[in-house]
């Protein structure tokens, strides 16, 4: 019989029993759903670093590689490594709260034409359904439901209220105020998940709420979650994981706004086309191979029972239209939000996981997709993190010497996708990085270790065994090369297919978490972004999110989305002969152009 031990979670207050010989991974993706283990367990990122004391197996090759010995001393462990044999205490790094996801953005003026609608009438005798609708549009169909409640209807009452979505009558109270109609509008990104609850009367977002993907503990990037649904089990646990995410955002909604679940009477959702193919259940195995092309990019109208959702069992849930391959219906979303339409030259960037462009001008709509590589959210980088308290998010050289700015204040336990930026631009602009993005040959700076060619942003040797060094290495600054290379080679190209140049661009709009805490000027001189103007450029925030509650507010909107991406011309970065010249020119620190 093999032997029990005790796993205690030392600041989760919690204890499990587990087998002699089971992964630490194992025991964390059941106790804390939120730890990401951004390459799926594989160990070939190095993230997944706990705390532990007691009895486990030593430390693996693999350990050594990513942890060294002064870690490794310090109690630090690869949960997907370290295997229990014996009692064992862990302590897992803090969770950043769902309040640190961006979920603003901008949100366009739109005249309320939602798929509901209310009608009331005096109560008809007799109280059948031909009597109701005799006074209804000749199309309006009742729902099951209806049917069952109309008997149930009290005699006395004088009037009725019917509410409508999209042609079939879904409610019927006797009364004239029933009580508003809600929509949640649900941006699923690869990292992170917003929600909006939308009043249908008041064309108003009354509540907000954000988490981080759970699939995130499958995987960082898309490959990984691709080949992690390549399984019937684990397309279901992918499936299953986001779906009970939207349904904990549905329930938390209800609750702050002290609603009824059955109130809740749509969901439209935006995401790329992976997120959107794993919350159909639809296998994105296409996706990982050419052409690249998802199994559907047309509007898809469900009901919620064909999903397990807890919403209203009459209403409708909608995933939103896409471009193609990696274009999903969150960058169509964003392109409805911002108004785009080809009559203006004018260029729209999320940069995340993945760069996805979109380029108008010349009445055309050009739209591609670059591997930026999850690089600008902190993930194949050695200090990398997401944006959270403590990450590094700025830092500057003063007299004094180096300062840092975390995120809340707190202190430096890795550094984020704009602090690594700023890292870089501040190195490039001392000349500790040269533009080829190799350290300067013979840097005298106590910061830097020849050895292992290592800038610390920290100090680098800490006595503090709870906080480890914070430092950028080559392979970081080649990481983000890579990134920002493919971005600025995507923006070049689409510019040189419609004819045009950085100075005809009337506005760049910057998508999205990373957008919208980049510096513009940064983002030039590294040349990540075309050489305009300053005040061209202009965070937008949550575009996929904005775009999507206006599909909820707006059936006009809703149909005019699906002819936009129609209309978007979807390009194949991949099939350029050009780009690998472009690609290679744009990952030096200088002007590509």
């Amino acid at each position: 019989m093999n032997k029990q031990y005790s796993v205690v979670f030392k600041n989760r207050d919690i204890v499990r029993q587990v087998t002699e010989g089971t992964l630490l991974e194992s025991i964390i993706r059941e106790v804390e759903p939120g730890f990401v283990f951004p390459c799926n367990g594989r160990g070939s990122c190095g993230k997944c670093r706990v705390r532990a004391e007691g009895e486990l197996t030593p430390p693996t090759s693999t350990e050594i590689r990513h942890l060294g010995s002064a870690a490794l001393a310090a109690g630090v462990r690869l949960a997907c490594q370290a295997k229990v044999i014996g009692p064992v205490q862990v302590k897992l790094p803090e969770m950043i709260s769902g309040e640190a996801i961006l979920s603003a953005g901008y949100l366009r003026s739109q005249a309320p034409d939602p798929l509901w609608s209310r009608v009331r009438l005096e109560k008809p005798e007799p109280l059948t359904w031909e009597a109701i609708a005799s006074v209804l549009p000749a199309d309006c169909r009742p729902s099951l439901n209806v049917l069952r409640e109309i008997p149930r209807l009290p005699r006395e009452t004088p009037e009725l209220s019917l509410d409508i979505l999209n042609g079939q009558v879904i409610g019927v109270t006797a009364g004239s105020d029933p009580g508003a109609c809600y929509a949640v509008a649900v941006d699923i990104g690869t990292t992170t998940l917003a929600a909006y609850l939308v009043n249908l009367a008041t064309a108003g977002i009354e509540r907000t709420v954000s988490a981080f993907n759970p699939q995130g503990s499958y995987g960082a990037d898309l490959i990984s979650r691709i080949s992690h649904a390549a399984t019937t089990e684990g397309l279901e646990e992918l499936h299953r994981a986001v779906i009970a995410a939207v349904n904990r955002f549905v329930v938390e909604l209800a609750c702050a706004a002290g609603i009824h679940l059955s109130q809740i009477i749509q969901v439209n959702l935006a995401g790329n086309s992976c997120m959107s193919q794993l919350f159909l259940k639809v296998d994105p195995e296409s996706l990982g191979r050419l052409p690249f092309e998802p199994v559907v990019k047309d509007l898809v109208r469900m009901t919620p029972a064909e999903l397990g959702l807890t919403i209203n069992a009459d209403g409708l849930v909608y995933v939103l239209p896409g471009i193609g391959g990696f274009i999903g219906s969150d960058i169509s979303a964003g392109a409805l939000a911002c108004e785009l339409n080809g009559d203006k030259t004018e260029l729209f960037i999320d940069i995340g996981t993945n760069g996805e462009i979109i380029l108008t001008g010349k009445g055309r709509m050009l739209a591609s997709s670059t591997a930026a590589g999850p690089a600008f959210e902190g993930a194949k980088i050695s200090c990398g993190r997401l944006a959270g308290p403590g990450a590094v998010a700025d830092l500057q050289f003063t007299p004094a010497g180096l300062e840092l700015v975390t995120i809340g204040n707190q202190p430096p336990s890795g550094i984020c996708g704009t602090g690594l930026i700023r890292a870089v631009v501040e190195l490039v602009k001392r000349g500790i990085i040269e533009e080829t993005g190799r350290f300067a040959d013979g840097l005298s700076d106590p910061r830097y270790d020849p050895e292992q060619k290592r800038y610390y942003l920290t100090e680098r040797n800490v006595s503090d065994q709870e906080v480890e060094p914070v430092y950028i290495s080559q392979q970081d600054i080649r990481q983000f090369q890579l990134a920002k290379g493919a971005v600025y080679a995507g923006i070049h190209l689409l510019m040189k297919k419609l004819g045009l140049k950085p100075e005809d661009l009337s506005t760049v709009y910057l998508a999205g978490a990373f957008g919208s805490y980049l510096k513009p000027e940064d983002a030039v001189f590294l040349g990540l972004l075309p050489p305009v103007p300053l005040d061209r450029i202009k965070a937008v925030g949550n575009t996929a999110g904005m775009g999507t509650v206006i599909t909820v507010l707006s059936q006009t909107a809703l149909e005019d989305l699906r002819l936009l991406t129609r209309r978007i011309e979807h390009v194949e970065l991949a099939n350029d002969p050009e780009f690998t010249e472009i690609f290679t020119e744009a990952m030096m620190f200088r002007d590509s152009d």
